[in-house]
């Protein structure tokens, strides 16, 4: 009999443990339930997005990018635009309308506040074919901001009251991305800010980008030729002095390709 109690107090102290541990993961998963619930299904973290900021892009067109970008994770997905959890603190569209998303996440007044920044219109970048993986038509002049990324179709301007810069790149970027690189760019603006400041009605720019120039014609002066391969500051410096001298008009055109070099044609 003693023997018996003995092998059955043996069993019940090993079912203990086991016990334990079983009520243990039980309360995790009830826990786990609880918290998917509250997440999911309770209205805690129900918030309401307002979007501002908006003026060529509709709100419909806004959400399908942003549920394009974000809800390739399936959770976010399944918790749909009004969770707390599906906006990230920052986001990158690929909407080429797009510059930028600002996103202030207020979850005590249950708000999602959004600040879009739609690319501004700066210029008219016209020549070449459409990038081959574009989803754009086959026009031949784009807008672009001041930045110099090309964002939308644009028609073939007429007169001079809009920046127009005629390239001849036989294939256009995609939309959303620089009309050429950064620093040629850089140098580019440069000499439109040069221009705007000093007055100087210009007919046309043209980019050389074989030759890696761009050129200004002035109306009813010579045209002036600027390499991109340095920085044009000290051109620029130049052609202000050269300017200064009332000759300059009667020349063909002024060469500063090689730097720190003026040459009169």
């Amino acid at each position: 009999m003693d023997l018996y109690q003995s092998q059955n107090g043996n069993k019940q102290n090993s079912l203990w443990p086991r016990l334990k541990l079983y009520l243990f993961f039980g309360a995790i998963g009830l826990l786990m339930i609880g918290g998917l619930y509250a997440l999911i299904f309770s209205q805690i973290f129900q918030v309401k997005v307002q979007i501002s900021g908006l003026q060529r892009l509709t709100e419909d067109r806004f959400f399908h990018d942003f549920a394009t970008a974000v809800f390739q994770n399936r959770l976010k997905g399944f918790l749909g635009f009004n969770n707390y959890f599906t906006w990230p603190s920052n986001i990158k569209l690929k909407n080429p309308l797009v510059a930028s998303v600002d996103i202030d996440k207020r979850l005590l007044e249950k708000k999602i506040l959004v600040k879009v920044e739609e690319r501004q219109s700066y210029g008219i970048w016209c020549g070449g074919m459409p990038h081959p993986t574009s989803y754009i038509s086959h026009s031949s002049c784009y807008w672009f901001d001041k930045g110099g990324v090309l964002f939308e179709e644009a028609p073939v301007p007429e007169g001079h009251l809009i920046l127009r810069i005629d390239s001849d790149l036989e294939t256009i970027p995609m939309l959303g991305e620089l009309a050429v690189s950064a620093e040629f760019y850089a140098n580019i603006d440069k000499i439109f800010k040069f221009f705007s400041e000093t007055g100087l009605p210009i007919d046309s720019y043209v980019l050389k980008n074989d030759l890696q120039e761009f050129r200004a014609q002035v109306k009813d002066s010579p045209e002036i030729r600027f390499s991109l391969r340095f920085d044009v500051k000290n051109s620029l410096d130049a052609l202000e002095l050269l300017m200064q001298k009332g000759d300059w008009k009667k020349s063909n055109y002024v060469d500063l390709t090689v730097e720190n070099r003026v040459y009169i044609q």
